[in-house]
């Protein structure tokens, strides 16, 4: 597919930032100048862990195994001004009873673009993904459906002591074969650090997506705690997602729970916090507004 480009684009630009270096300021220059974030930060992680739907009205309800990877880098051009650029993948393998194992994939690249001072960021950010439907016959997948997806959007932050104020808002375009919705959303995230290298955060989501007269919207909510270790470049995260979709004139809704837990590396800043003021702070778009289009 072509967003699949993209997505390579993506991790082209990523591993480019990584590999550039600064030029180093004369060391006269260096002693007057205002010190400055690193010049590249990024991470990479991995984490697994368990998802249960259900559905009201009705019983049916199903239980499912999930993986994400992700790796994200970040290119501080000057004090103030940046990039960056992130690569996921995520996996669910959702069982029913008496009805197989389906699986759902979903690839994303995203690039931001930011201005960003010791008070606060502001940023933009364009998304692509693919997310592909089908089942799980003798260990293999047979891939069965898929659409793709487009995002641009704002996004900001504000720094107030150990907390950080995290907002992101977007359009969005969902293309199923030969049909094509228009959406919106909207993140909000909070970000608290108990420690230079522990956070905790929580965040609240909204979405709406519309096609051919149909409306779906989307609510979420959700917590994680990341621990990294003093002087070492591992962290360790958990986290608990939990949404709701519900479609207008609709009555019941679908909603899913998932916990996962991880263990990211590190490379760049020295801690979570110095990553979150000067290093790659930003995320990209998690949206399951889409996940009742095209099914």
């Amino acid at each position: 597919m072509k967003v699949r480009h993209f997505l390579l684009t993506a991790a082209a630009t990523a591993l480019t930032a990584s590999a550039a270096m600064a030029a180093d300021l004369p060391q006269s220059a260096a002693a007057m100048a205002p010190a400055a974030p690193p010049s590249i930060d990024g991470f990479v992680s991995i984490a697994g862990g368990g998802a249960w739907f259900s559905e009201d009205p009705g019983s049916d309800t199903a239980n499912g195994l999930s993986i994400e990877g992700a790796a994200s880098a970040e290119y501080n051009v000057t004090t103030t001004l940046g990039f960056q650029g992130d690569v996921t993948y995520n996996q669910q393998d959702i069982t029913f009873d008496g009805d197989g194992t389906a699986r759902t994939r979903a690839f994303d690249g995203a690039a931001h673009g930011f201005y960003r001072t010791s008070d606060f960021l502001l940023g933009g950010i364009v998304q692509a993904g693919t997310t592909e439907f089908g089942e799980v016959v003798d260990g293999n997948f047979i891939d069965e459906a898929g659409l793709d997806r487009l995002y641009g959007g704002v996004e900001g932050q504000y720094f107030l002591g150990d907390l950080t104020i995290y907002g992101q808002a977007a359009l969005s375009r969902v293309t199923f074969e030969d049909e094509t919705a228009n959406g919106a959303l909207a993140n909000l995230e909070l970000r608290y650090f108990l420690t230079p290298n522990f956070k905790i955060e929580g965040h609240v989501s909204g979405s709406r997506l519309d096609s051919d007269g149909n409306t779906t919207n989307t609510v979420g909510a959700g917590a994680s705690a990341e621990y990294r270790f003093d002087n070492q470049p591992f962290s360790i995260f958990a986290k608990y997602d939990f949404t709701r979709d519900t479609e207008e004139g609709v009555t019941g809704s679908e909603d899913e729970n998932r916990v996962l837990v991880g263990l990211k590396f590190n490379l760049g800043t020295d801690t979570l916090k110095q990553r979150d003021r000067s290093g790659a702070s930003l995320k990209p778009i998690e949206d399951t507004g889409f996940s009742g289009f095209g099914g």
